[in-house]
């Protein structure tokens, strides 16, 4: 298969090449590597790219950092992923391209791919929740999960708005808090909900995955893969604080920031891939993640953390770690992985 790369932080080189890609459709199966760099990518590019692959039949977007694609015998940046000398040295993320196959489990054998979202799928959210408000407004009286759920909710109402810039990530969070405290009838001030919105946002950086999934991502020879919704720059801060590249490959790593749409747009699991017969997503929300992955076709775990009821779109529903990985197991024994 050939191969183009893009680097999105050269944004007018990486659009004459997009550009050049749409006037000329290749004969033959391209693989567009889009190398990630430090500065974060431009929206519309980003979503312009998914938009190419999704057109085109021999076009293949995969996304990921230099380190997932570069040649070892390569001379410069300019030959990374070029067909000379060492091409047969390129690493395992080279294959298969995003969109275009699945995934080979890790020793081979069956394949069986895993799509988790990451906000109170591969964490509890309400933990550092849960310390903002014990820091900020220890004096809240108001149910703790109750009042969790009333601020998703209102965080929910509004995400359209942090997804197409309007409102940052920390605006939002300040909006909701308060629209929650006013909900329960004990209003706060401005000072106190950015107080609070710091202070879960400090809590964030300590989340960790429950240990009983911790140990099944180690052992399982599935391929892994994350697609979440939120900004890029915010939600990889997530995966970093979970460490979630011990598991999880760079380039199998999607946000609705990077790909430029959120789920469930059909757009967003197309990022993952094509072909989603031996995909099986596993997320909290029933309408973004369960109707979202299983009108294309996805198999479906619905992890309903929060006990908020769920519907035909989810195969199975789950209620903690201790059952998603127990049926996880399940899935493998059935599927001989």
């Amino acid at each position: 298969m050939k191969t183009r790369t893009i680097f999105p932080g050269n944004l007018p080189e990486a659009r004459q090449t997009l550009a050049s890609l749409r006037e000329c459709e290749p004969v033959e199966p391209l693989l567009l590597a889009v190398i990630h760099e430090e500065t974060p990518a431009d929206p519309q590019l980003m979503k312009e790219l998914m938009e190419l692959q999704l057109s085109s039949r021999n076009i293949y977007v995969l996304f990921g950092t230099e380190k997932d694609f570069v040649n070892p015998a390569a001379a410069s940046r300019q030959e990374l992923l070029t067909e000379g000398p060492g091409r047969d040295d390129l690493p395992e993320p080279l294959t298969p391209p995003c969109g275009s196959a699945t995934f080979a489990s890790r020793e081979g054998g069956p394949v069986m791919n895993f799509c988790f979202d990451c906000d109170d799928t591969l964490y509890d959210m309400r933990s550092p929740f849960d310390q903002a408000r014990a820091e900020v407004l220890p004096g809240l009286q108001a149910d703790p999960e109750a009042f969790y759920t009333r601020t998703r909710a209102f965080s929910e109402e509004i995400f359209d708005q942090v997804q197409d810039g309007t409102l940052t990530v920390d605006q939002s969070g300040v909006l909701r808090i308060r629209k929650a405290c006013e909900w329960w009838g004990q209003p706060v001030t401005l000072a106190q909900a950015e107080a609070f919105q710091a202070a879960y946002r400090r809590a964030q950086t300590e989340i960790r995955m429950a240990p009983e999934l911790e140990e099944w991502l180690a052992d399982t020879r599935s391929g892994l893969w994350i697609l979440s919704n939120g900004p890029d720059v915010h939600q990889r801060r997530k995966f970093s604080a979970l460490k979630t590249d011990r598991f999880f490959p760079e380039s199998h790593t999607f946000t609705s920031g990077q790909i430029g749409f959120a789920k469930p747009d059909p757009r967003a699991f197309q990022a993952v891939t094509a072909d989603p017969a031996d995909f099986w997503y596993i997320g909290d929300n029933y309408q973004n993640d369960m109707e979202g992955a299983k009108a294309l076709g996805w198999h479906t775990i619905h992890f309903d953390r929060r006990h908020q009821g769920s519907g035909p779109a989810a195969d199975y529903v789950v209620y903690d770690e201790s059952e998603l990985t127990a049926l996880l197991r399940q899935l493998e024994g059935e599927y001989n992985v």
